[in-house]
């Protein structure tokens, strides 16, 4: 199926003027039309496995539909973020390269 992904965009938090990971590189939205702002929209199977990935990244990448995000009226299941320093981020970059390179 078609895939929608939003990477790099040079703006503030919408209705603030805190700068957006996404103006730092650090944040994609991906299938935005699928699973839109605000609204939990994913299956059951589907938020377990972005969880997986949460786990598997060990705190390096959080995922927008993470349940403490929900809470607080801020549903984005589209959204993945990197909160990890840049020598942490690229330790993790690698071992996803290589589960990648495993998986085949």
């Amino acid at each position: 199926f078609p895939v929608t992904i939003g990477a790099w965009y040079n703006r503030p938090i919408a209705g603030s003027d805190r700068w957006s990971t996404h103006a730092t590189g650090a944040a994609v939205d991906i299938n935005w039309d699928l699973w839109p702002m605000f609204r939990v929209s994913m299956t059951k199977d589907q938020r377990r496995v972005c969880r997986r990935i949460e786990k598997f990244t060990q705190g390096a990448v959080v995922w927008g539909g993470r349940s403490s995000w929900v809470r607080r009226g801020r549903a984005d299941e589209m959204h993945w973020e990197i909160v990890a320093s840049p020598e942490r981020a690229l330790i993790v970059g690698e071992k996803l390269w290589e589960y990648r390179k495993d998986q085949g």
